[in-house]
């Protein structure tokens, strides 16, 4: 098939539609949760603000050319790229590029001809975070589009990640937030951890078939998940509160049993559709830009 646009909303409407989506959304959830494990990890990424912080910091060193002095990541590059979204301050910016600093997601690089200039690199792990999560969306991708080759790409060739992050890093300027696209989905956007949470209720409303989650009471042990999320349960308690608010919850009892809503496992599933069109297109650009044979 064509590469899709995945600003289209009849694209998207088209893969929710397909058979084959149910498996790549049950395959999403179930990475999502292998992926996102570990105290660390749930604070780096845990809202979108932060998340596109790291996402700079992953493109704009995909971006870095030796023979261009203005290219990579410096912390004046990574600044005026998050402020061009938005989303955050520079204070905000700054604090947590210095938290990743501290913990080793962030180092700095060798230094170049130009000594005034002190380049950044990511870190091993936030790297490998990063590889995680290409990963699973393109192979998601693949049970949608079996004769793509770009999850081969990414295990084949090493430039393949990095050209992917340099397209994602461009198209993530010019286009709007999946925030904007899902007013919706702002109840979880913003708040610390509330993707995580919603993803681990979705994976409780999971039927074992391949069919989309069912709307309806769902099983799941909230002193555990607050624990598993290292977050106290007061904060679980408040991004509960939140979803109900908006209606992608209900709240059955004070103990936290909760209704997931048919607005929910709708948001997601666009969410979903959205992000794999995304990498199905930056992907194919990433090989042209390669080379790469199919």
């Amino acid at each position: 098939p064509p590469i899709a646009d995945p600003n289209d909303d009849r694209a998207v409407d088209a893969l929710l539609a397909e058979p084959a989506f149910p498996a790549a959304f049950h395959l999403l959830v179930q990475r999502f949760r292998e992926v996102h494990v570990g105290h660390l990890l749930h604070k780096v990424i845990a809202n979108e603000p932060r998340l596109l912080i790291t996402q700079h910091i992953i493109s704009l060193h995909a971006e870095h050319d030796p023979q261009d002095p203005d290219s990579g990541l410096t912390t004046t590059r990574l600044v005026a790229r998050c402020l061009a979204s938005g989303l955050m301050s520079r204070g905000r910016v700054l604090d947590m590029l210095k938290r990743l600093r501290q913990v080793g997601w962030v180092v700095d690089a060798a230094a170049g001809a130009d000594r005034r200039i002190t380049r950044m690199e990511p870190g091993v792990e936030l790297i490998a975070t990063y590889q995680a999560r290409v990963g699973m969306f393109l192979e998601a991708l693949e049970l949608l589009r079996p004769d793509r080759p770009w999850l081969r790409m990414l295990h084949d060739h090493p430039a393949f990640f990095w050209m992917l992050e340099a397209e994602r890093g461009r198209m993530a300027l010019a286009e709007d937030t999946l925030r904007v696209r899902l007013p919706a989905i702002t109840a979880l956007a913003m708040r610390e951890n509330a993707y995580t949470a919603m993803i681990h209720l979705l994976h409780a409303a999971l039927p074992p078939e391949h069919r989309l989650p069912e709307a309806g009471p769902v099983s799941v042990n909230m002193a555990h998940l607050a624990d598993r999320m290292a977050m106290p349960r007061s904060q679980l308690r408040r991004i509960l509160s939140d979803m109900a608010a908006v209606g992608l919850i209900t709240l059955l009892d004070a103990q936290g049993a909760v209704r997931v809503e048919p607005l929910a496992i709708r948001i997601i599933a666009r969410w979903f559709a959205i992000r794999i069109l995304r990498f199905d297109r930056n992907a194919a650009g990433a090989a042209q830009q390669l080379a790469l044979p199919a």
